[in-house]
């Protein structure tokens, strides 16, 4: 689910990369694929070692919160600096766009479908969709599903 919210805004985070750091439109197809599958593939790891702090989730997926102060940024930022590694893009452009892009790639992200959401809402809606009450085990198994893990 999340990375379908995610390729939802792929036109969008393509088009940043080429106006904001000159990528042709191939370049930045490939790079928008590879930072999209980068993020998706970060947060389901972290889902999946049990160390996914649910506040940082929501807090990195809400726009009213700063992205460079969450402290999933840096993983995800050396993630996305990992996936574009082979890409053919410079040194100096991957690490703009893995810091100062991904700032911005989030911020398109989080004005989508997953804006303002905060951890409130987050329980409302799993306690709403379950109907037991939204209890952490509720929760992860909701997250579970959200970034596609069966």
């Amino acid at each position: 689910m999340l990375q379908d919210l995610i390729n939802q805004h792929a036109g969008e985070i393509s088009s940043l990369l080429s106006n904001k750091y000159g990528l042709s439109d191939q370049q930045a197809s490939g790079a928008t694929n590879n930072i999209t599958n980068a993020i998706s593939g970060f947060l389901t790891n972290q889902l999946n070692s049990g160390s996914l702090d649910l506040n940082h989730i929501v807090d990195l997926f809400n726009k009213n919160t700063p992205n460079q102060t969450n402290s999933l940024f840096s993983g995800l930022s050396n993630a996305v600096s990992g996936a574009l590694m082979n890409s053919g893009l410079g040194q100096d452009i991957i690490k703009q766009i893995s810091s100062h892009g991904l700032n911005d790639i989030l911020s398109i992200i989080q004005n989508g479908k997953l804006g303002s959401i905060d951890i409130g809402t987050v329980t409302q809606v799993i306690s709403a969709l379950s109907g037991k009450g939204g209890d952490l085990g509720n929760l992860l198994s909701g997250l579970g599903g959200m970034f596609g893990k069966k």
